[in-house]
This record gives C-alpha cells, sequence and structure tokens, in this order.
C-alpha cells in the first residue's frame, strides 16, 4: 500500500525508512519521488510499504465554505519518543487558508509532522500537518493535497476506490470485527478526557451542540424577560446556561449567576433569610459594598420579597445602563421551599414591569432559570408564576447522529454503525451515561461486549448511578410502586409519581398513561432490582 507523509522526515534518510504499527509490528518503506513533492511548499512524501492494513483513508478537499470547520489530528508533538509516549489526538478549527496550506489549531508543534488532518463533515484527510507556526500561540499549517493529485496522475482512480469502501464503512454496511489482537502499548491517554460529571468547561471539545444551544442564544439576543431551560437530571441545563451566559458576556451584557444548590438550610429558613443571601452573592459580583443589611431602605417591618425589589433595583441593576442577565440554577431548590411562590411571584412582578413601565430597570433585565421539576406542584398561583409567561426550552436527549459525532471525538471507541445503534439503544442518549460511556471505553480500552457486561455492576461504569436510582426509588413509599407499574408495561397510576419521575430522569413521556423508561439499562436493572 501507501503511506502518506511530510517530506521533510524522511529526506535525510530516503533509503532507510522503516514503518512501525501498533499491533503488526515494523516493515520497511521505499521512497516514491515520481509521485512525491519535496518542495517544502508542498513537502508531500509517498512511501510504498509491503503491508496492508484492514482499511484505507480516503483524501478530500477543503474551501473556502469549509473555514472554521471542526478537524482531528493524529500524531506525537513536542519531539516525543514513540516508545515512550502515546500517540495524541488533538481537535480543533480550520482558521484560514495561505495558498497550499490550511492554517489551523490541530497542528500542536514539531514532532507531529507528517500526522493527519481529518475533516469531520466532508469524513475525508484533508491534509498533513507540516509545521507549527512561531509567529501564534496554537497554530500551526498542514499541507492540502491539490498539487498532490496533479502529480500523481492514477491517484483519483485509487482514491476513489477507498472512498467507495470508505463510505460504505461508515454509513452502510459495518465491516466484521477482525479478532482482537493485544496491543503492545494502551492508548489510554487517546483522547485528553473530561469527567463526565457536572459542567462541562467551555472550550470543551466534548460538549455537543443541539438545537436548544441556537434557541437559547437567540432568546439571549432577543433581551426575552424570562427564559426557562427544562430538563430532567444530568441532560447538560449548567453546561448549556454557561455558554449562553458567556456570549452574553462577549456581547457587553452584566452577567449575575445563582446556583441555589450553594444555599445552606439556614439560608432556606424563611424569605428574609433567603432574600439577604441572594443579595449578597449579588452584591459580590458586582463588587458592591452595599449589602442588603447595609441598604438604609431595607425595613424590618417591611416583606422580605419588597425589601429586596428595592435593593435589587437600587443596588444592581441601578449601578449599569448595561443590560442585565441573572442566571438562576438549580431552582428546583427553592421549590420545596413554604415560601417559593413569593420569590416566583417577584419574579413575575419584574416581567410584568417591563411592559407597564419601559423605563423600569427591569426593562433590562433577563432571567434565565435551570430547573427539572414541574413547577406546578409547588406553586399555587400560577397567575403569580413566572413559569407560565417565559421562553420555554426543552433539553431533549442526544440522538442517534449525535452519539455518533462524540464517539468521533473519542477517538472512534464504537467501531462502526452497529456497535453506535447497539450503544444508543443501551443508554437512550442520556446525555451522562453517553460520555461516562464512552469515557470508559477509552480509558480501559474495552470492546463494547466487554463494556456491557461489566456497565452496570457495583464498580462498573454506571454502577453508583443506578443503586442512586434505586435508593430514590425504594426508599418512597409512593414512588416504589408507580415505578412497578411501568416495569409491568402498565401506567403511572398518578400524575404526581410521574412529574417526579420524569423530571428524576428516570421515565420519559407526555402523560401517565403513555410513559416508558428512559433507556435499555434503566429497564433491566429496576426490573431486576425492585422486585
Amino acid at each position: 500500500g501507501y503511506l502518506l507523509t511530510a517530506y521533510h522526515c524522511v529526506d535525510e534518510a530516503p533509503n532507510d525508512i522503516f514503518v512501525e504499527t501498533q499491533f503488526d509490528g515494523k516493515f520497511p518503506a521505499l521512497l516514491d519521488d515520481s509521485k512525491s513533492l519535496r518542495d517544502r511548499k508542498y513537502d508531500i512524501a509517498v512511501l510504498k510499504i509491503e503491508y496492508k492494513p484492514n482499511h484505507y483513508l480516503p483524501l478530500g478537499f477543503v474551501t473556502d465554505k469549509h473555514k472554521t470547520d471542526e478537524l482531528v489530528s493524529v500524531g506525537y508533538p513536542a519531539g516525543n519518543i514513540v516508545d515512550n509516549q502515546d500517540i495524541g489526538i488533538y481537535f480543533g478549527n480550520i482558521s484560514k487558508f495561505r495558498g497550499s496550506k490550511i492554517e489551523n489549531n490541530v497542528a500542536k508543534g514539531q514532532g507531529q509532522s507528517g500526522g493527519l488532518v481529518y475533516h469531520y463533515e466532508t469524513q475525508r484527510v484533508v491534509g498533513l500537518v507540516t509545521e507549527g507556526s512561531k509567529v501564534m500561540v496554537n497554530t500551526g499549517f498542514a499541507t492540502r493535497f491539490d498539487h498532490l493529485f496533479k502529480k500523481w496522475r492514477d491517484l483519483e482512480a485509487v482514491n476513489q476506490a477507498v472512498a467507495d469502501v470508505w463510505d460504505r464503512q461508515l454509513l452502510k454496511q459495518p465491516p466484521e470485527q477482525h479478532p482482537k489482537k493485544t496491543p503492545t502499548k494502551t492508548l489510554s491517554k487517546l483522547p485528553p478526557i473530561e469527567p463526565c460529571g457536572g459542567a462541562m468547561p467551555l472550550n470543551s471539545k466534548f460538549y455537543v451542540e443541539r438545537q436548544v444551544d441556537a434557541e437559547f442564544q437567540t432568546a439571549i439576543k432577543r433581551r426575552d424577560s424570562i427564559v426557562l431551560l427544562k430538563g430532567p437530571r444530568q441532560v447538560g441545563k449548567t453546561s448549556l446556561l454557561a455558554r449562553g451566559l458567556q456570549q452574553a458576556r462577549e456581547a457587553g451584557v452584566l452577567v449575575l449567576l445563582t446556583d441555589f444548590q450553594k444555599l445552606i438550610d439556614a439560608q432556606l429558613q424563611d424569605l428574609n433569610s433567603f432574600f439577604i443571601a441572594i443579595g449578597e452573592m449579588l452584591a459580590d459580583q458586582v463588587d458592591s459594598d452595599v449589602y442588603p443589611e447595609d441598604f438604609k431602605r431595607w425595613r424590618p417591618n417591611r416583606a422580605p420579597n419588597l425589601n429586596f425589589d428595592l435593593y435589587f433595583k437600587s443596588e444592581i441593576l441601578g449601578k449599569t445602563d448595561k443590560p442585565v442577565l441573572w442566571a438562576i440554577d438549580e431552582a428546583d431548590r427553592l421549590f420545596f421551599c413554604n415560601f417559593s411562590s413569593e420569590v416566583f411571584a417577584l419574579f413575575r412582578t419584574w416581567h410584568n414591569e417591563r411592559a407597564l413601565n419601559p423605563s423600569n430597570p427591569c426593562s433590562r433585565l433577563t432571567l434565565a432559570i435551570a430547573y427539572a421539576t414541574e413547577t406546578y406542584l409547588f406553586i399555587k398561583d400560577q397567575n403569580q408564576s413566572p413559569f407560565n409567561v417565559g421562553t420555554k426550552l426543552f433539553l431533549e436527549d442526544f440522538s442517534l447522529k449525535q452519539v455518533a459525532m462524540l464517539n468521533q471525538r473519542y477517538g472512534l471507541p464504537l467501531k462502526n454503525n452497529k456497535e453506535i445503534k447497539q450503544f444508543y439503544q443501551l443508554v437512550g442518549g442520556q446525555p451522562y451515561l453517553v460520555r461516562c460511556g464512552l469515557n470508559d471505553l477509552v480509558n480501559y480500552n474495552l470492546a463494547l461486549d466487554e463494556f456491557i457486561g461489566k456497565s452496570t455492576r457495583d464498580n462498573g461504569t454506571y454502577g453508583e448511578h443506578l443503586r442512586r436510582i434505586v435508593r430514590l426509588i425504594s426508599d418512597d413509599e409512593q414512588l416504589l410502586p408507580a415505578m412497578q407499574n411501568v416495569l409491568r408495561g402498565q401506567s403511572c397510576p398518578d400524575y404526581d409519581s410521574f412529574y417526579r419521575l420524569r423530571s428524576a430522569g428516570i421515565l420519559r413521556g407526555d402523560s401517565k398513561d403513555k410513559v416508558s423508561l428512559r433507556c435499555k439499562i434503566y429497564e433491566h436493572y429496576l426490573r431486576e432490582h425492585l422486585f
């Protein structure tokens, strides 16, 4: 077969080239100068090797319309020695085009030369890493293949044959799996893995954008009064919220963030303690020296919501002319307090004031509230609720296509479409389960069958997660019989149980009569442990 690399990697010893594979050892390679491009402007060496791999990658092209598209590169940057350093997979984007070169941020530096650059959209190798830039940090160059096709006349036909096979493997006919060989060294560092719990970093390569991302960004740009982000546990509400806040900051909006999980029990004992705690948090974020108890108009004999209303408009909104976005995460924490209706009634009042008095400071305020629970269970007067007037956005599970895309970013631990579908059926697109599963497939170099066999064990990928769900249901006299009904194929007996189980991310459905388990792994595990 043929192998492409950077010419400058082999030009000092063109007659002494060896190619080492992970599983099959070392093979001699012959430089074919009749096909290669020695000029450093192109820098492509074509090597002929007596080795036939299981799969070949087709070459492709990118143009100006692909600017900012996602790329992935493979290699050993910084001159690391292959025997002592695991291969690296790097994710990034096309920055611009400079003649025969693609400027990008996946070419990390010296030692990575000759590594492939793969383009997600076209599913093709579109370049070879040739050099890192010394002018800009985290920017490098890859050479394109246009001139290689001009010099190597037969390449187009060869590449088309490879592309036909590759496309069938990706889209139509997953290849049979060859017996797994024991690797000579692990690839545990491929790619750099993030913890699968909690909010994802803003620069995470594993964050999957959904339709709701665009909807949230649009609502922020419109400066909607109230934006409601609803979804069950562990579906990505906090990560979505963080990205919306960053967009707002970049647009010059004053951003405030309150996580109700940070509140201690004493701050949730009564309405006055709650508003004082919230006011102090907000004051710290705007560097104000005036806390609620220092605010001269905060009077002990006045209703706490009126005190906070005056304080918020004077010391928070009143200290800036900018639009203000106040994001509230984990709002469910407040639903169980006996004063929650009064807090949300104040938010509803601010919404109304925008229409009644355009000069009111609240005309510059957007409230973004992330929550999971059905609010009607806790708010008695729906006419005083912000949850039936705001812009409602719902976070859905990942689609099969999104799971396939995320699998690519993890370095393809799921080898083909058949495995992707099997994994998807197991976890149902639940974002937390998807990421934890892909993490472990990569970290422990597991085959899918091996992963499935271990995943529900006590020390397996989902062991603690599943035990938590069993404890939640078993300890509740209302939820246990309701879940047993569903597991028997019956409807949920009451809407209260249905909404609680759906908010917890265990059930899916539009009504108690049309309900199912969210994914197969929940169904199998709960059926085994709840009877």
